[in-house]
């Protein structure tokens, strides 16, 4: 799941509950979403809709038996 940084500092302030500014650092940092492959990737910059629900669940319902986790590290 991803979202635009400025999206990302929006949430995070109205949130109240977080530290402003940590979504941000991981994304620059990139101490996220570097570990590898994902099997499905959604953008929610704009909210989620009824249309995403919908690909995520039909993403999930057609994953293939080998999923990124499970494949073979190409060096």
């Amino acid at each position: 799941m991803h979202c635009d940084l400025t999206e990302l500092d929006r949430r995070e302030r109205e949130r109240g509950d977080r530290r402003l500014g940590e979504g941000r650092a991981h994304i620059v940092t990139n101490k996220i979403h570097t570990f590898g492959p994902y099997d499905f990737e959604v953008d929610t910059t704009t909210g989620v809709t009824a249309a995403l629900v919908q690909s995520v669940i039909d993403a999930w319902q057609a994953r293939p038996a080998h999923r990124a986790l499970h494949r073979p590290v190409v060096k």
